[in-house]
Parts: structure tokens; sequence; C-alpha cells
């Protein structure tokens, strides 16, 4: 259910300004992630990604594509610190999943 979870936090973090403020005490990327685990949402780096690219596909209009584009920006910029290593990507292809950002 890790798609499920990082759907919840994003929908939460869209309305939640204290949870999303509350994510910059921390000092890394990792503790951000066992900071998001600790409120509930248990997902990876990448499932957050998927997730958003998901949405997008799902989006109703082009004003929530761009809403989601942000968030993805701010994901980033939070989590960027290259303090987290994930060793259990899934291994892909373009031709496998074309919207995964690990084989672009």
């Amino acid at each position: 259910m890790p798609l499920i979870d990082a759907e919840r936090f994003i929908k939460e973090i869209t309305v939640n300004n204290e949870l999303r403020k509350s994510l910059y005490r921390f000092d890394s990327s990792a503790d951000v992630q066992d900071g998001i685990k600790e409120c509930g949402y248990n997902f990876k780096l990448f499932e957050f990604e998927e997730t958003i690219n998901h949405l997008k596909t799902e989006s109703p209009d082009e004003e929530q594509a761009i809403m989601l584009d942000e968030i993805l920006l701010w994901w980033n910029m939070l989590m960027g610190d290259g303090s987290i290593v994930e060793s259990d990507q899934p291994e892909c292809s373009p031709s496998k999943c074309p919207s995964c950002s690990l084989c672009r």
C-alpha cells in the first residue's frame, strides 16, 4: 500500500500547511522520510514520483497538473540531499514503465 500512502500524503500536504512546514525541521532527507513514516505514510522516494505521475495522468484539468508539478519540485528540493539510498528500486525499462523517471 505504499502508493496509496504516497497519494494520501500528496493530498494532505496540499491542504495541510503545518504538515508541509513541519518537514523543514529535519536535517536530512533520511530524517524527513522517517518523520513522514511517523505520521503514518510509508512510501519510498521513487513511489512519491510514481504517484505524482499517475495523478497527473488522471488530473481533470491543466491547473491540477501544474499544481502536481509544483509539488514534485518542492519534494525534489526537500529530499535532494542524497542521504537516502534505496537499494530495492524496481528494475525497469522505458518499455515496461514509460512514466517512470528512473528510465529517462
